[in-house]
């Protein structure tokens, strides 16, 4: 697979929307009453979050 080559304004507005789409699953986690579709939910969550501070690794040093 190629590698992509992002900036770093890029892969903070990335990360931005990873931590955007966690708040949003958040939210909709907890208006379902059942527990198997707000463990959907959940692990949507946690991969959101793994994702954004993958994004906010990757940024290079003092640049933005």
């Amino acid at each position: 697979m190629a590698s992509i080559n992002l900036s770093n304004s890029e892969l903070q507005n990335a990360a931005q929307a990873c931590r955007i789409a966690a708040v949003q699953a958040e939210q909709d986690a907890a208006k379902q009453s059942s527990p198997s579709v707000r463990a959907i939910f959940e692990a949507s969550i946690a991969r959101f979050q793994a994702l954004a501070e993958k994004l906010e690794r990757a940024r290079k040093p003092g640049q933005l």
